[in-house]
């Protein structure tokens, strides 16, 4: 992450999708980085180059699908938990 954060302050913006050579970019930053801190680090080249491609995704619809999901899920949940939970008790009383 610290190694997309120093592209960007680099180049003024995350890397594109799929650009092999911003990926490569962002793997030397991450070495650099290790180095820096003198630290042994294997770094994965594939995640990085994955990191590096899906940076500027945006996740709206996904948080969307989330939000409407627990929006929905939340409210029936309690409305089963404390609704029928209260009628089922007064039932039970009244035998």
């Amino acid at each position: 992450m610290q190694a997309l954060h120093r592209y960007a302050a680099q180049h003024g913006s995350l890397p594109p999708a799929s650009d092999a050579t911003a990926a490569a970019d962002v793997l030397e930053k991450a070495k650099r980085l290790a180095f820096e801190r003198g630290t042994e680090v294997e770094l994965s080249t594939r995640l990085l180059a994955n990191l590096a491609s899906g940076a500027r995704a945006e996740m709206v619809a996904l948080a969307a699908f989330f939000g409407g999901i627990v929006g929905q899920e939340v409210p029936a949940s309690l409305t089963v938990s404390v609704c029928w939970g209260g009628v089922r008790q007064r039932m039970l009383r009244r035998r």
